[in-house]
């Protein structure tokens, strides 16, 4: 019988991957993946570091650059039908792990998203008075018009 576990993680460092990270290291060896835009700050870095340090990952870590980020827009685009920024800037990240780990002969990759837009963990949403951060998050929940979250 075949495990139906993946050979590899996109980990950020952030609360759902080193989550993930964690659980499915006991039961798999992982390769973590963590990639980071070379002219932007890039914290993310350092805590995916720290985590698959501690957890004894194979980790690769790629910084791109402006060429790899423009050549990747367009297949986004497409796959994920929207024009919405953030969506196109988280997505191009997930697109160029996504390659990465190809390209290092990974097939199945975990990757961790929704803490973030439950605890408003966003850089941008820390400057919003309660109304506003309450109105970014539920567009945040919002996917293809329908909520996610029951609650809201």
């Amino acid at each position: 019988m075949k495990n139906n576990l993946a050979e590899g993680i996109l980990l950020s460092g952030g609360l759902d991957t080193s989550i993930l990270a964690v659980v499915a290291s006991r039961f798999t060896s992982l390769k973590a993946f963590t990639v980071a835009f070379q002219n932007a700050p890039a914290p993310d870095v350092e805590y995916a570091v720290l985590m698959a340090n501690r957890l004894g990952l194979k980790h690769v870590v790629h910084i791109f650059g402006e060429e790899e980020l423009y050549d990747a827009i367009p297949a986004v685009v497409k796959t994920t039908k929207s024009f919405d920024p953030m969506e196109i800037r988280n997505s191009v990240a997930i697109y160029i792990g996504l390659k990465v780990a190809k390209e290092n002969e990974i097939s199945t990759v975990m990757t961790g998203d929704g803490c973030d837009e439950l605890f408003a963990g966003y850089s941008f949403l820390f400057r919003y008075e309660k109304e506003k951060l309450d109105f970014e998050l539920k567009k945040l929940l919002e996917c293809n018009g329908v909520l996610i979250c029951p609650s809201c």
